[in-house]
């Protein structure tokens, strides 16, 4: 592949059986083509190590368009498609921010922090899903739990940072090995009360005393189940 001609806003490249194409430069071509990141396409052989305090390794995942982020010895935070393109997006102000002093890594410090700080804990939605109402949806093949979050029906994501988005959205094209990432389309704007009367549940003998962002990921399942299948 050979870069043409480049502008603001687009590259033109030619493939090497001839075809030229014209590509936007979204936040992860210009991680491509300006910062020379391919190994964002390598899925899992590629580890691209960031020389900066602390030290970050980002590694493309196997199980397609995601990425685990690590930041020195912290617990490694796995990036799904829901939350791709934020982070494509955070990786690029790192690099198109890059001074005389080196990278600054805040930017991807402060996403793993929004990411942790909004998430739902795992212990607590694996015991919700083994649950009334969400258990016989589970028995039914109606609601699966996934790498994101709850999948309804196949086709109504609850993500662990309490959105709903279609899963079909997130989905990639590629087109000389070039990634464009689609529009983000979230299913539904909601709104809840954030001042719910936390619960308490036990499990394994120990009481869980209920997020508000817990709460939140309960009321929105629960109605989910009100909603037909597509």
């Amino acid at each position: 592949m050979e870069v043409k001609r480049k502008t603001s806003a687009n590259v033109i490249v030619q493939h090497e059986d001839g075809n030229v194409e014209n590509i936007p430069l979204s936040p992860k071509n210009r991680l491509l083509f300006e910062h020379n990141l391919w190994g964002l396409l390598r899925e899992g052989n590629e580890i691209l190590k960031m020389d900066t305090d602390p030290l970050l390794t980002i590694i493309p995942r196997e199980s397609g368009g995601g990425f685990t982020l690590k930041i020195e010895d912290a617990q490694p935070l796995q990036i799904g498609t829901s939350l791709r393109s934020e982070f494509v997006e955070q990786l690029f102000e790192v690099y198109d921010n890059d001074g005389k002093e080196g990278k600054n890594p805040d930017a991807l410090i402060n996403f793993r922090d929004e990411v942790l700080d909004n998430r739902v804990r795992p212990e607590v939605v694996k015991y919700l899903g083994s649950m009334p109402p969400f258990s016989t949806l589970v028995d039914n093949d109606m609601l699966k739990i996934v790498e994101d979050g709850w999948l309804f029906y196949g086709d109504l994501l609850l993500t662990w940072q309490q959105k709903f988005q279609r899963p079909q959205s997130q989905s990639t094209k590629v087109a000389g090995g070039i990634v464009e990432e689609s529009v983000r389309d979230k299913a539904f704007n909601m709104r809840f009360n954030r001042n719910m009367e936390r619960k308490t549940i036990q499990i394994d003998n120990r009481d869980y005393l209920l997020t508000q962002n817990e709460m939140e990921f309960l009321t929105r399942a629960v109605w989910a189940t009100e909603v037909p299948a597509q």
